[in-house]
């Protein structure tokens, strides 16, 4: 090879060396492609954490826009359709706070009943920001989708805001913020939808939400304050469809999702980032067959904290968890039911967590559950205190209490109710018959109490464990820890509710009709903590379905309502519609001539959120949520 020959060689060497380095580059480094999923893999669900409605999730080897696809279905008279979230920092190793998201969705005409969530962002951290949980710019936001259809021709979309200003006004639930019509859908086609947010400088209304359906730009609003603080970004994706917030789904529906994208500002690449070559491995030499793990409590252990340990007012902890078993595929941690995150591989450890840093007073409960590789499952929980909060032993006024009771305050003579329709917090209202102002009491010894929704059959609870002074109070599915444990206080008919974790608060119904129930400091003078147990033993009760007259539309657009009184022929129905603070904006009703459906005028009424009441023979009330977006 002579000199020239040579020197081209080198060159053109050096000339595909730096193509190469380029193409790395640009498709390696640059590229901000996070996550595709075709679904094409019917072991999909081991990518996400999948919440309530687990079950709903039905895998399609065909029939997804391009061939696989996940099959949703929302059953008649449930909430949950499904949940199942992309969690950014597990599988990213940081929370972006600009992203695009995209999917494709097909909804089934079944579904001409749905009112409720749809996909989007989350910034929760399990803490706040959805569920009339408002975060308040720090401790969570969300924004999520919103679909209509009750009542329409086709799918209406909108985003689901829970923002900083979120329950400055009283109202703790998010800001629906409709699409325009080149976002509706018609059913049983296939629809492209894009999403974008960028977060807003922390503490000032520049954050940006976009969305896209079919490559059309449909909304866009570039002045959102979702934080106040920086901690706040991007947790993860949430597919989140929910039939509520009272209502559950009329009818059984089902949709189909395929083709999800997530990624950064710079766009997606021209598909999956090249692979270096490997060199070849050593054929690996045959080995034993491990035996099959063994599932045992033994199996796993909290390193830090341990059980029993108690930690100062605004310390924080971290959690490293030990398991004696190779064959793990990973281990999910909650702390007070909510979830944290998870670890694929050892050592599994959570460093500072959002859930343990600046704790609160009060009680805590950690659960470590393990899934091995032969999808056993092995759990640990031990509980842990801040602050001196171990539990007074009752006084000698403390009461023993059975059966099933009102619980009316002495200061405005409204019930305690735990409605559906708002997510199941506590609040007062007006007084009446219906089973979801009725509470079943059990003494289950030492002085406490397992209060028991008997509309819902939720229990008393304070969320998260809370001490602190305006401490949500709403309903959980079990009454297993002492913060959904109680103890009652009487003095003559008077009685007070103190939460077993927590026995310096007791449940307080702040100053206003028809508002939340909080925790504050406990004061025997304190007329808002003073309520009556007034036995349902005698009194006629609500019958039949609370949800069985329909109303429609709702929202209400053109300033009219049609109510289905099908099952109330030959009886009178009456109607009031109130604000959320009890005031009668409106009234009227219909004799037992009524036809099968009948309307109500709505011009008078200013937009906003209202409750209708309607009575039936004067016997047993229905209420419903009505919004008036006209």
């Amino acid at each position: 090879m002579n000199n020239k020959t040579l020197k081209n060689t080198v060159h053109n060497r050096w000339h595909l060396f730096a193509l190469l380095v380029s193409f790395f580059t640009i498709t390696g480094i640059n590229a901000q492609t996070y996550w595709t999923d075709n679904f094409d893999n019917s072991n999909w669900r081991k990518n996400y954490d999948i919440g309530p409605g687990g079950n709903n999730f039905k895998f399609l080897s065909n029939g997804g826009y391009s061939k696989g696809g996940v099959q949703i279905t929302v059953k008649k008279g449930s909430h949950h359709g499904g949940s199942f979230k992309w969690m950014l920092k597990e599988n990213l190793g940081f929370e972006p706070e600009e992203l695009y998201a995209e999917y494709r969705v097909k909804y089934d005409k079944s579904m001409n009943k749905f009112g409720g969530k749809a996909p989007g962002f989350d910034g929760t951290y399990g803490k706040a920001g959805w569920g009339n949980r408002p975060g308040k710019g720090v401790n969570g936001w969300s924004a999520r989708g919103t679909l209509r259809t009750e009542g329409r021709s086709t799918v209406r979309n909108s985003f689901y805001v829970y923002h900083t200003n979120t329950g400055n006004n009283g109202k703790t639930w998010g800001d629906a913020v409709w699409w325009k019509k080149g976002g509706d859908m018609d059913y049983n086609k296939w629809y492209h939808v894009k999403q974008y947010i960028k977060l807003n400088t922390p503490g000032k209304s520049n954050g940006i939400l976009k969305a896209w359906v079919n490559g059309k730009l449909v909304f866009e609003r570039s002045n959102w304050n979702f934080r106040k603080v920086s901690d706040l970004k991007i947790y993860a994706y949430w597919f989140n469809y929910y039939n509520g917030g009272r209502d559950t789904a009329k009818k059984t529906g089902t949709l189909i999702v395929d083709d999800f994208k997530l990624y950064g500002p710079q766009g997606l690449t021209n598909g999956p980032a090249p692979k270096p070559v490997a060199e070849p491995k050593p054929k690996p030499q045959p080995q034993q067959k491990p035996t099959a793990p063994v599932a045992s409590a033994n199996n796993i252990n909290f390193n830090q904290p341990k059980n029993g340990s108690n930690f100062k007012v605004n310390s924080s902890t971290n959690v490293i968890v030990e398991l004696n078993n190779n064959n793990v595929k990973e281990v999910k941690l909650y702390v007070n039911n909510d979830y944290v995150g998870r670890q694929g591989s050892a050592p599994y450890r959570w460093i500072n967590p959002k859930q343990l840093q600046n704790l609160k007073k009060g009680n805590y409960t950690l659960k470590a559950v393990a899934t091995l590789k032969n999808n056993s499952k092995v759990e640990k929980t031990i509980s842990i205190s801040v602050g001196n909060t171990t539990p007074s032993k009752p006084s000698t006024s403390s009461n023993t209490i059975t059966g099933t009771y009102y619980i009316k305050s002495i200061a405005n003579g409204q019930n305690v109710i735990s409605p559906s329709w708002d997510n199941y917090n506590v609040l007062m209202f007006n007084n009446g018959t219906f089973r979801d102002q009725q509470w079943s009491f059990e003494h289950i010894g030492n002085g406490l109490h397992k209060i028991k929704n008997v509309g819902t059959g939720r229990y008393l609870e304070v969320p998260h464990g809370d001490c602190d002074n305006r401490s949500n109070v709403s309903t959980w599915t079990n009454a297993n820890n002492k913060h959904q444990q109680w103890i009652i206080e009487k003095n003559g008919k008077i009685v007070y509710f103190k939460p077993a974790h927590c026995t310096n608060k007791a449940l307080d119904k702040t100053g206003k009709n028809g508002a939340s129930v909080y925790l504050w400091s406990y004061s025997k003078s304190n007329k808002n903590q003073q309520f009556e147990l007034v036995p349902v033993n005698g009194q006629k009760l609500i019958s039949g379905n609370s949800n069985s007259i329909t109303i429609y539309p709702n929202p209400v657009t053109d300033s009219e309502i049609n109510m289905i009184l099908t099952e109330y022929i030959g009886q009178a129905v009456s109607y009031s519609i109130t604000n959320l603070e009890g005031k009668v904006i409106a009234n009227g009703g219909f004799d037992a001539e009524h036809g099968n459906e009948e309307s109500i005028t709505l011009s008078q009424i200013s937009n906003g959120i209202y409750l209708i009441q309607l009575s039936v023979n004067n016997q047993y009330r229905i209420i419903k949520k009505l919004i008036v977006d006209n």
